[in-house]
């Protein structure tokens, strides 16, 4: 399966049957205003440290979503958060919410960092029912809203708390200014930049899973055929980095980077995504909105080794030295190397 970053479609499709936000000041609510937008779900605490995070996102120069959501009292009314407790979780995202518990409550160095950051961002997590079967989860991060939807139709009850990890990252990689859809990138580049960001937000949840099986908790870590070869290849590097007497954070930080170089070797990935950056320039080229690679938009090195921030303390891809060249990235898949070079040729002429 796959995730992808795409549009946020109306709120009336999270109610109905399966079948970078430029900020121009900080025009928040008090927080009193703010508690009855939530419908009184929200504390006062809640709603007083929303405030302060959203002006500290302001002046930071992120999404500040507390100001710039829309129609917020129906999100609030079928959405949670990762601070409420269980009386604060509308009935339609009960069992969402109790999906997501081992993140809710885990004191591991990811599911911490990422509660922060959903909490500080102010992002709701709802289902929706108009996602593609092969979609688990949708996140943009530039839309006003800062909302995580879960497919409800396909409901992979076991991906839940993954694909929260999975979404939240993404956000701070947004924050990071990561993800870029600037017209003006090179083929290459567009397609670096989106496998970058993908292949550290599909390692990081098995880092979780891998925290919590090192400390002996519940986890599904080395048992999800889905995730098999991700987990092979990060408990190979844990054992040796603990062999040595590696600190836990450093041994996870390696094993992280060994995951994210092995996620380019699995054919089946790059083609998903390799298909997404082909079908973005077919879009762009049909509404003549192609235009030629400028020299500044780049996704460089520099930039890959930011994919697997988390946080001060953790970043799994702060060691990287290369990044897999084009053709790597494209694999032994013949036609769709056969599509890039037809689209480099029409890139190049316009």
């Amino acid at each position: 399966g796959k995730r992808v970053l795409g549009t946020l479609m109306p709120i009336s499709l999270i109610l109905t049957s399966c079948g970078a936000q430029e900020q121009t000041g900080p025009q928040l609510p008090t927080s009193e205003e703010l508690i009855e937008l939530s419908n009184n779900v929200l504390t006062p605490l809640q709603a007083s440290n929303r405030i302060k995070s959203a002006l500290d996102r302001h002046n930071k120069g992120f999404n500040v979503y507390t100001s710039t959501r829309q129609n917020a009292d129906i999100y609030y009314k079928n959405c949670f958060q990762m601070d409420y407790d269980k009386k604060q979780v509308p009935k339609v995202a009960d069992d969402f919410y109790e999906s997501t518990k081992k993140l809710r409550e885990g004191n591991g160095i990811i599911a911490t960092a990422i509660r922060q950051q959903a909490n500080s961002a102010d992002i709701l997590f709802c289902f929706a029912n108009d996602l593609p079967a092969t979609t688990f989860a949708r996140w943009n991060h530039d839309s006003p809203d800062g909302i995580v939807q879960f497919n409800r139709c396909t409901n992979y009850e076991y991906r839940k708390t993954n694909t929260v990890i999975h979404e939240v990252f993404h956000s701070i990689q947004g924050d990071l200014r990561l993800i870029n859809r600037d017209k003006r990138f090179s083929i290459p580049d567009r397609q670096i930049n989106l496998m970058s960001v993908e292949a550290a937000a599909r390692v990081i949840p098995r880092l979780h899973e891998l925290e919590l099986y090192v400390n002996g908790q519940k986890s599904d870590f080395l048992k999800n055929d889905t995730e098999w070869v991700i987990d092979k290849a990060i408990w190979n590097s844990y054992k040796a980095s603990a062999a040595n007497k590696e600190p836990h954070l450093q041994a996870m930080e390696t094993a992280g980077q060994k995951a994210w170089l092995k996620v380019f070797e699995m054919q089946w990935w790059l083609d998903g995504y390799n298909k997404n950056v082909i079908t973005t320039y077919i879009s762009n080229f049909q509404e003549d909105g192609l235009v030629k690679a400028a020299p500044h938009a780049r996704f460089t090195l520099e930039k890959a080794q930011k994919s697997g921030w988390l946080d001060d303390n953790f970043n799994f891809t702060r060691g990287l030295t290369t990044i897999p060249d084009f053709q790597s990235r494209i694999g032994d898949n013949k036609n769709i190397r056969q599509i890039y070079e037809l689209l480099e040729v029409k890139h190049k002429e316009k």
